[in-house]
């Protein structure tokens, strides 16, 4: 009697932990502090990826004021990824409210990465719209599918800024001029994207290296006691559905404080209709 009522705690012990991980590894969207253009709360873009996107898309802001917000998070929780996507840029404000030209107003895209949940979504701020389009935003990311689904993060970003880049230049007033005076000083966005191929951080790998190092310390008490054995199929169920994951599909280590390095004066204010597209892969 007394080793089921242990193995019975200890169960319910671990699901504890489970959910007490979980439910830190989902802020509200309301909570998290841009700390710059990039924001790798997933942990899942190297320092020289995260650098390298951060510049590409400071250089587009500046070039443009077109502002590309960056983020990974492990989970969104409970939350659909629109409604998360939708409330962190207008939290956050993400775009410029005028323009270069002069003329476009609330010039923001934000994209995110639900890691875990392997879902996506691209949001696009009014001024934006008249250039590109949800069908555009949604056929980039699926061609980026493959990038995703191998965990290469920092080349879909990589990726996304290009496209943004070369779409903004054909179609936005006054864009491509813009751009090629970068280019003749050897600025171009694009130019910064290289190497921005961002696997795993060394703090997402950590994070994760010491969620099992727990678990295995609870398991080996569980297993002192006789039919322990439904622990691990236990500790398996809820790895799978609570989102948690090594490698390059981040971790929950290292907090949410992964962004772009100091000194952000934050965005620029801009807002959002809901205009963009999502998708899974």
């Amino acid at each position: 009697m007394g080793l089921r009522v242990k193995r019975v705690g200890l169960i319910v012990v671990a699901l504890l932990v489970t959910v007490a991980l979980r439910a830190q590894a989902v802020p509200a969207a309301s909570s998290l502090k841009p700390q710059g253009l990039v924001n790798d709360y997933a942990h899942v873009l190297s320092p020289d990826a995260a650098s390298q996107l951060e510049q590409a898309a400071e250089a587009l802001n500046q070039a443009l004021k077109v502002q590309v917000a960056m983020v990974t998070v492990t989970t969104t929780g409970q939350t659909d990824i629109f409604d998360y996507s939708y409330a962190l840029a207008q939290h956050w404000g993400v775009g410029a409210k005028v323009a270069a030209n002069g003329q476009d107003k609330d010039t923001g895209l934000l994209i995110l990465l639900a890691v875990n949940d392997r879902k996506y979504f691209t949001q696009v701020g009014y001024g934006l719209e008249p250039y590109i389009t949800d069908a555009d935003v949604g056929t980039w990311m699926r061609d980026l599918t493959p990038e995703l689904r191998a965990g290469r993060y920092g080349a879909v970003f990589a990726g996304m800024l290009q496209q943004i880049e070369t779409t903004l230049a054909a179609r936005m007033p006054g864009a491509a001029k813009q751009l090629q005076a970068m280019s003749a000083q050897g600025q171009l966005p694009s130019r910064s994207l290289r190497d921005a191929r961002g696997g795993p951080s060394p703090a997402g790998q950590l994070g994760f290296i010491v969620f099992l190092i727990v678990i295995w310390i609870i398991g080996a008490f569980a297993m002192r006691g006789r039919g322990g054995g439904c622990f691990w199929p236990l500790v398996f169920f809820s790895m799978m559905n609570g989102g948690f994951g090594g490698g390059n599909r981040g971790g929950w280590g290292g907090g949410f404080g992964g962004g772009g390095g100091g000194g952000f004066g934050g965005f620029g204010g801009g807002g959002f209709g809901g205009g963009g597209a999502g998708g899974s892969w």
